[in-house]
């Protein structure tokens, strides 16, 4: 069923587009330009109707001229990135961003200050289904983030699995790993191969009950070592596999998340 406003999809039109990852009542409010969480408590919305709501709503640019929304999301977890500062007055505080959904249909949400800290203290991973409420969605720029009544909860645990140490192999890509760190080295500093500036640089060792592996770090999951301590139990997400001297080695940077070891206290590893 199409809309009667020209160029814009009805709900049929939204739910085939997008793979089947609208509900009808998520699709059904989207064709009438409205946002489910702004009806009820409990409507929510995922990436893919996101897209469609803003593709919408583009469509409508001037019969509704607003573009800030509140959005309440429920999602999975695709990726967790690791926290990075921004200056905010005298003092820096920290951000990060999050991408929810599955391939084809993910979208970013940045998260703030508390927000961005709560993603680790509330062991928030790679799979996990959360429900986020109050997000600012500015529909101009493709932009969610946090808002001061932001809530965040997890109401599905993650099935995606850890790979063993001992079955990485060159070439594994997007893996999750868990170790004990048996050797860490000292931040240190090199330049990129752009030539322009520096990035962090860490290397360490992790370790399981039959294996011990090599990991190199960079960038933001370099630095991500100034919160780890020696036998602390770490998590990377999205890391990378590369063979060296004969060796295999663990390959993490900015696209990556390294979880200290505190937030993985309570783990079976």
């Amino acid at each position: 069923m199409r809309s009667g406003h020209p160029g814009v999809f009805g709900p049929d039109d939204i739910i085939a587009e997008h793979f089947g990852m609208i509900t009808g009542l998520q699709a059904n409010m989207i064709s009438e330009g409205k946002i489910p969480g702004q009806v009820r408590q409990r409507d929510t919305i995922n990436a893919a109707g996101l897209y469609a709501f803003i593709k919408v709503n583009r469509q409508r640019q001037q019969e509704n001229p607003e573009r800030h929304f509140i959005v309440d999301v429920e999602d999975v977890i695709y990726r967790v990135f690791n926290p990075v500062q921004y200056a905010q007055g005298a003092q820096g505080k920290e951000r990060r961003t999050v991408v929810i959904g599955s391939e084809p249909s993910t979208f970013n949400i940045t998260l703030f200050g508390k927000f961005s800290e709560y993603v680790d203290i509330g062991k928030i991973e790679r799979g996990d289904t959360v429900l986020i409420r109050n997000l600012s969605l500015d529909i101009s720029n493709d932009l969610l983030y946090t808002s001061p009544s932001t809530s965040i909860s997890r109401i599905k645990p993650s099935s995606s699995g850890i790979t063993d140490l001992s079955s990485i192999k060159d070439g594994s890509r997007n893996i999750d790993v868990i170790g004990r760190l048996t050797e860490l080295g000292p931040i240190r500093y090199v330049a990129k191969l752009s030539g322009q500036g520096q990035v962090a640089v860490a290397d360490c060792k992790l370790s399981d009950k039959n294996t011990t592996i090599t990991a190199s770090l960079w960038g933001s999951s370099a630095l991500q070592t100034a919160k780890i301590g020696i036998n602390d139990y770490v998590k990377i997400e999205f890391c990378s596999a590369v063979e060296r001297n004969g060796s295999v080695e663990i390959y993490a940077n900015d696209l990556s998340r390294v979880l200290p070891g505190p937030v993985l206290s309570g783990r079976n590893v």
